[in-house]
C-alpha cells in the first residue's frame, strides 16, 4: 500500500510494482502529464512509461514504491 503523502512532491519518474508482476515507471499524472503530484489532486490518474494509466486511488491501494535507482526504460 502506498499512501497519498508518500507521493506528493515525490519526483518522477519513480517505479512501483503489482506484487508479484514487474516493475513499471510513473511518469507523470492527469490528462496533462502532472509532474509531480500536488496536494488536492487525489482523484485523478497514473500515467506510465509504457503507455498505459490507472486511477491514483486504486495505485495507492494495490501498489507498492520499488527502490530502484535505475529507471533508464524512461
Amino acid at each position: 500500500m502506498i499512501y497519498i503523502d508518500d507521493l506528493v512532491g515525490k519526483p518522477v519518474p519513480f517505479r512501483v510494482e503489482y506484487p508479484g508482476n514487474d516493475p513499471i515507471t510513473v511518469v507523470g499524472y492527469g490528462d496533462a502529464g502532472l509532474r509531480p503530484l500536488c496536494g488536492g489532486a487525489e482523484n485523478t490518474t497514473v500515467i506510465f512509461s509504457e503507455g498505459g494509466w490507472l486511477w491514483l486511488p486504486d495505485l495507492l491501494r494495490y501498489y507498492l514504491i520499488v527502490d530502484d535507482e535505475d529507471i533508464s526504460d524512461v
